[in-house]
C-alpha cells in the first residue's frame, strides 16, 4: 500500500519480483521438517502420511503449511 500501513507479501517462484521488490529466498523443507509441521498442524497424521504428502508438496514450506491446516481442519485422506 502507498502512504499506509501494511506490507504486501506476495509467494512467488518467479524471479521477475526482484525488479519491482526486495526478495527474500526461502528454501524448500527438508523432509524431517516438512512431516513435522505437517504433524504439528494435523494431529494424528501418521509418519508415514505425512512423508507422502510432503513429498507430493516437493517439501514447499507455503504449501506444507497450507495442507496442513487443510487437513486439520477438514480430516481429508491424505489419498484424496
Amino acid at each position: 500500500p502507498n502512504g499506509g500501513p501494511g506490507k504486501i507479501i506476495v509467494t512467488s517462484r518467479n524471479r521477475e519480483w526482484e525488479r519491482v521488490a526486495t526478495p527474500l529466498s526461502v528454501d524448500v523443507f527438508d523432509r524431517e521438517e516438512s512431516i513435522a509441521l505437517l504433524q504439528r498442524r494435523a494431529r494424528g497424521l501418521s509418519t508415514h502420511d505425512a512423508g507422502r504428502l510432503a513429498e507430493a508438496l516437493g517439501d514447499l514450506p507455503l504449501a506444507v503449511e497450507q495442507a496442513g491446516a487443510w487437513h486439520a481442519a477438514t480430516g481429508m485422506p491424505v489419498d484424496e
